[in-house]
């Protein structure tokens, strides 16, 4: 049995993938135990575990998607790839649930705020240092969905579009106790007619 020149590309890139994305995978940024720092937004916290020391190879790894997004999204560039959806509070008749697709660089979706918000995230994300900034994306889907269930406020844009704002309270908790907070503010911008986001990033929407 013979096997395509491409197929050998594709089974290439899967390989690869696993490969750059399997540290990221290990340590995803999620909901986890106590006795770290929390993150919360006005309906949804969740814990860290204690930050986790990287060495001299932190930032390394770019990104924590699984090997089938980062191969169609970050390797083939395919614009209408999923990569993860979210749900909203319903604004009128609006409602479901909401698709992040892969997207372009200049665009929207993920490679637009991978391209353009990244440093926000990682920054706020380093709150806690010793993160792996490879879980940057982790923390930004959290941050968005917590912005998305629980606005602030919610703007309609030219376009057919809506603006999510949110507020995050982030915690460093040492032994039950509260020894730091810092609050700042998101912004989440959506497509009515796709029923997609467009971007998400840190700051008040403009």
């Amino acid at each position: 049995m013979s096997i395509s020149n491409g197929a050998v590309r594709v089974l290439a890139a899967l390989v690869a993938a696993v490969t750059l994305t399997l540290a990221g995978q290990a340590s995803a940024f999620a909901a986890s135990r106590a006795d770290a720092g929390d993150i919360s937004g006005r309906s949804t916290s969740w814990l860290n575990e204690e930050p986790e020391q990287t060495g001299p190879g932190r930032g390394a790894v770019q990104f924590s998607l699984s090997p089938n997004h980062h191969v169609n999204c970050m390797l083939y560039k395919f614009p209408r790839h999923p990569i993860k959806s979210f749900t909203f509070k319903a604004q009128g008749r609006f409602s479901g649930k909401l698709k992040m697709l892969c997207g372009t660089d200049s665009g929207s979706g993920y490679r637009h705020i991978n391209y353009k918000h990244k440093a926000q995230w990682i920054k706020k994300m380093n709150f806690h240092p010793g993160q792996r900034e490879s879980n940057w994306d982790q923390f930004m889907f959290g941050a968005t969905q917590s912005t998305l269930d629980k606005p602030v406020k919610v703007t309609a844009k030219k376009g057919s579009k809506l603006a999510f704002g949110g507020r995050v309270i982030q915690k460093k908790i040492v032994r039950g106790k509260v020894v730091k907070q810092t609050t700042w503010d998101t912004c989440v911008i959506v497509s009515k007619n796709q029923k997609t986001i467009i971007t998400s990033y840190v700051g008040k929407c403009k």
